[in-house]
């Protein structure tokens, strides 16, 4: 037990370290946390409109302990699905994968540890997705502090098992299938898949946009399949005996029961997954080393191109042939903007939306569509793992015959290059599914670039100020730091307040607009350059 304990802190402390931070980082940190609040707000009052209408629908039937049941069904079936790539990760194509093998540790003790990064990420869904459920259907029902205390209990145990089913299927698929072989492919088909099933969600709520109609129409099924879903739960013992725990129309030596046989199945649960992890874990990582992972050597000071084309390429290169960046990196990209197309093809007020968009100035149509690209271009963590990506590799660029404004600016450009994916998707659904006028898209077309150029800047700058070169597992770039979140915030709120005031200011010419947007664009590109050769100049060689 001691081991277990002991290897978990390590690597506790490799995931979630601040002993190399600064006090500046920890502030930004905190700035991150504190602008996120607002996405939450937006959230629980979402949430609020739908658990009101199913409140209403279904409490005078006696069946509004069914909004606990389908919210917890929902969520386990979201985790189970999420978690695999993660699990894949973090299990087996970790680079510090082989540190561990040789230690005198049982396979038991390394999956413990292992499971702590996926976990910390399983139990934020959850309480991103349930707790403002179990907040709002307390209020609604009336509940005691009693249903209070479930709750709580519920959100501290409830993940592990839609966890443990994860990581179960994946042993399992590892011990018996040749994944090995293909390692590299079988992280952008988990990749891919999950975004999959997130776009395939969002295409089953679309289908009708207003929240207190969806409402109304599911509660409706609800009542009618009452029978179904109870059965169903049943398959999921966890959801059962947690809705039966949460359900104040028990008597309170039912709920009681419930929430022990809830508590009791969870750590059950836990022994099985840590005895089937002890006779399969070390199967699978078996020819770990002899991976797909192939050598590839990069000449950056080839003699067709100067170093700042070598030097993007390599990131390209980099980017597209590692799976985790090309997840994170690329099939992003094509997520946003394919959510934006399949709200507005599925929408049922699609036909209005086109329809007035003649009868709109053309000075707020140019902020509403810079506005959304803006959003859909900070979201996108290309330019902000730009410096971290490198790893402990990043070392060799301070002995490579290459200014530093040179590897900077072309891991900026680099990126540039990579996000333009987004700017191709968001062409053909401004002007041919919203069907915008095309004077209005040649001119935001320009200006799109522009604030490309101008967000990547800035997040190569963010990267280089707050880099993470000691990552041991490549998804820690991306989920263990909060600098694209902090860059996509700090973007968002910035524009936004210069867009709003756009906006507000009482002149409808297109013309004014677009130079006043073409000259807060250039201001910010300026600035930004101007941050990046300050860290070219004075602060590359502290990168650590």
């Amino acid at each position: 037990m001691n081991k277990t304990i002991q290897l978990s802190k390590v690597m506790m402390k490799m995931y979630f370290s601040w002993s190399g931070k600064s006090g500046g980082q920890k502030a930004n940190t905190a700035i991150v946390g504190a602008l996120s609040i607002p996405l939450f707000i937006i959230w629980f009052w979402f949430l609020d409109s739908i658990i009101g209408g199913l409140h209403q629908v279904l409490a005078p039937m006696g069946l509004s302990p069914m909004i606990v049941a389908i919210a917890l069904l929902l969520v386990s079936i979201f985790l189970l699905f999420t978690s695999l790539s993660s699990i894949l990760t973090s299990f087996y194509f970790s680079e510090d994968i082989e540190t561990y093998i040789p230690l005198p540790l049982h396979p038991y003790q390394i999956i413990v540890g292992k499971s702590i990064g996926p976990l910390i990420t399983v139990y934020g869904l959850t309480l991103f997705g349930l707790a403002p459920v179990f907040l709002l259907y307390g209020m609604y029902s009336s509940a005691s502090i009693g249903f209070y205390l479930i709750a709580c209990i519920t959100l501290l145990l409830f993940p592990i098992i839609p966890f443990i089913l994860s990581g179960l299927l994946m042993m399992i698929v590892m011990r018996y299938a040749n994944i090995l072989k293909n390692k590299d492919r079988t992280k952008v088909l988990a990749g891919v898949f999950s975004f999959l099933i997130i776009i395939g969600v969002n295409v089953i709520i679309r289908l009708n946009q207003d929240a207190e109609t969806v409402s109304q129409d599911i509660g409706q099924w609800l009542a009618e399949q009452e029978h179904l879903l109870w059965n169903t739960t049943k398959f999921l013992p966890n959801v059962f005996l947690a809705t039966e725990s949460l359900n104040a129309q028990l008597p309170i030596w039912q709920s009681l029961l419930s929430l022990v046989g809830f508590i009791a199945f969870t750590f059950v649960s836990v022994t099985i997954f840590l005895l089937a992890g002890q006779k399969l874990y070390y199967h699978g990582v078996r020819g770990l080393s002899g991976g797909s992972k192939s050598k590839k050597s990069i000449d950056i000071d080839s003699k067709s191109r100067t170093p700042f084309w070598s030097y993007t390429r390599k990131e390209i290169k980099l980017v597209f042939r590692t799976p985790s960046f090309f997840i994170n990196c690329v099939v992003q990209n094509l997520f946003a903007p394919i959510f934006l197309a399949i709200i507005l093809l599925l929408d049922n007020g699609m036909g209005e939306l086109t329809a007035e968009i003649g009868s709109v100035d053309g000075k707020y149509i140019l902020i509403g569509m810079i506005g959304f690209t803006l959003f859909i271009l900070g979201t996108n963590p290309t330019a902000t793992t730009a410096i971290s990506r490198e790893g402990r590799s990043w070392f060799t660029n301070l002995y490579m015959p290459v200014q530093p404004k040179t590897i900077l600016f072309s891991k900026a450009f680099s990126a540039f290059l990579i996000q333009a994916i987004s700017l191709v998707i968001l062409f053909p659904v401004f002007a041919f599914v919203i069907n915008i006028p095309w004077m209005y898209m040649s001119l935001w077309l320009p200006l799109a670039l522009g604030t490309s150029w101008f967000s990547n800047l800035f997040g190569v700058y963010l990267d280089a100020k707050q880099p993470k070169l000691d990552w041991s597992d490549e998804q820690q770039v991306f989920k263990s730091r909060f600098v694209p979140l902090q860059s996509m915030l700090i973007q968002a709120f910035g524009f936004g307040i210069y867009l709003l005031i756009l906006w507000q200011l009482p002149f409808t010419s297109v013309a004014i607009t677009m130079g006043l947007l073409l000259l807060g664009i250039c201001a910010a590109i300026y600035l930004t350059q101007r941050l990046l050769h300050s860290i070219a100049k004075n602060e590359f060689q502290r990168i650590q």
